[in-house]
């Protein structure tokens, strides 16, 4: 034997007695026979398999452990399934006619599925814009007349309140009817809350029923505080510039008062708050009881026969308009916002409208109707 032999007659020997031995179990090394130390648990790769099941191999023929094995020919493109037939760069080989038509069949599956979703989709869509352009077309006319009703109306109500706004100014002492008028206006049989509260202010405005104010009414007045003679009475000091400004402009409105002057100077105090809260007051916090506060005041001076009446003629004419005009414009802004509600509306029905013609031209036609010209 050669050095380079890998297979002996003593290997043979030794591995015949043991085939008769026990040939049903499998070859195994025993711990006692190796070199290597205890054999690890057995792995289907590194078992032996049983001698009837080793090849032929001549003992004496020099074959090298070094030699390399010849290659084992590749499977063919036309047999085997797919993933033997990859290439070694992983790219899908060609199909064989009967794979292609089976790929074929699957595909056109999926397409008429997916034809017939999408038809059965329409379908319902269709049936969806039928029914409600049905529900729709029974109340579309009767809506159409209902909001061109109420946009004239409130075209009308619009140049009524511009009628309102010019006229107030030179004719305070019909005011409050032009207020009625406008309130017995009202659009679609809904109230207008602005009118309505209007016609009340002017109501409290004019009554003659005594109301209590006092100092806590005002801010700049408390009951312990400096005060400076001014004419007849003792001012708080906070007034005395609005004081002397009214006896500047308007004289002494004191003189023709009969009643003791030690009643009459709260009224008088109060009266002089009054106009320096309507100077100094800021315009957005003006609220209706601020006004008809101030028109208490100046009554009461009325009744103990103050000429006070510059003071009343400014606050109907000027601050009750102004404070109504505020809360008019108000509404008005409301009133335009549901203008715009509305227009939407109408936009909305007049699609609507649109769409049930188009879905109603179809008739019972087929969707590719128009489709192949």
């Amino acid at each position: 034997m050669g050095n380079n032999s890998w297979i002996d007659d003593e290997f043979w020997k030794n591995l015949s007695k043991i085939n008769e031995t026990n040939p049903s179990e499998d070859f195994n090394w025993s711990p006692e026979n190796t070199d290597q130390g205890p054999v690890q648990d057995r792995n289907p790769q590194h078992e032996i398999p049983e001698p009837e099941l080793l090849p032929h191999v001549e003992p004496n023929h020099g074959h090298s452990l070094n030699q390399a094995a010849e290659p084992s020919p590749e499977p063919s493109r036309s047999g085997g399934n797919l993933s033997a037939r990859k290439n070694r760069r992983g790219h899908k080989p060609k199909l064989t006619p009967s794979e292609r038509k089976e790929h074929r069949k699957i595909t056109l599956k999926k397409h008429r599925l997916k034809v017939k979703g999408v038809l059965k989709n329409a379908i319902e869509a269709k049936e969806d814009i039928e029914k409600q352009s049905a529900a729709l077309q029974s109340v579309n006319e009767s809506q159409l007349k209902y909001i061109q009703q109420l946009e004239k109306k409130i075209n009308e109500l619009k140049s009524q309140g511009h009628e309102l706004q010019t006229n107030v100014q030179g004719q305070s002492e019909h005011v409050e009817q032009m207020i009625m008028e406008w309130l017995a206006f009202q659009p679609c049989n809904a109230t207008v809350p602005a009118a309505a509260a209007a016609a009340v202010f002017f109501r409290k405005l004019e009554e003659n029923e005594k109301s209590k104010i006092g100092f806590n009414d005002f801010t700049d007045l408390h009951e312990k505080q400096e005060c400076r003679t001014v004419g007849k009475y003792q001012i708080p000091l906070s007034l005395v510039p609005t004081a002397e400004k009214i006896t500047k402009v308007h004289g002494d409105v004191c003189a023709t008062s009969t009643i003791s002057p030690n009643y009459a100077e709260d009224i008088y105090i109060l009266f002089c708050a009054t106009i320096k809260e309507m100077d100094e007051l800021p315009v957005e916090k003006v609220t209706e009881e601020t006004v008809l506060k101030w028109g208490v005041a100046i009554k009461n001076a009325l009744c103990i026969n103050f000429k006070v009446e510059f003071a009343m003629r400014h606050l109907k004419q000027t601050i009750a308009h102004r404070y109504i005009g505020m809360k008019v414009c108000e509404e008005a802004e409301k009133m335009d916002a549901d203008i715009a509600k509305v227009e939407a509306y109408l936009s909305c029905l007049k699609e609507c409208k649109t769409v049930k013609d188009f879905a109603k031209g179809f008739g019972d036609k087929p969707f590719s109707e128009g489709l192949w010209g």
